[in-house]
């Protein structure tokens, strides 16, 4: 395997984990922010910031393994 067939899934993986994770991080992070803001801890920017990193686990997983069904890497379910 060389570096011409990497980077195509590199690309792929790189894009949608960056589109859907800081979309997913924004809205998860707003949530838990707002949340701590509404019950009076002064967290806010802490549990929003520990919120998106949460949700970036799952995203992550699921670029990588859309980039490699994409790429015919793994079989379509």
């Amino acid at each position: 395997m060389s570096y011409a067939d990497i980077l195509p899934i590199w690309w792929s993986f790189l894009w949608r984990s960056l589109v859907v994770g800081i979309l997913a991080g924004f809205v998860a992070g707003f949530i838990a922010g707002l949340l701590a803001g509404i019950f009076g801890f002064s967290t806010g920017e802490a549990a929003g910031g520990l919120a998106g990193l949460i949700v970036w686990f799952p995203v992550s997983l699921w670029s990588l393994k859309a980039a490699l069904r994409k790429h015919s890497f793994i079989a379509a379910h």
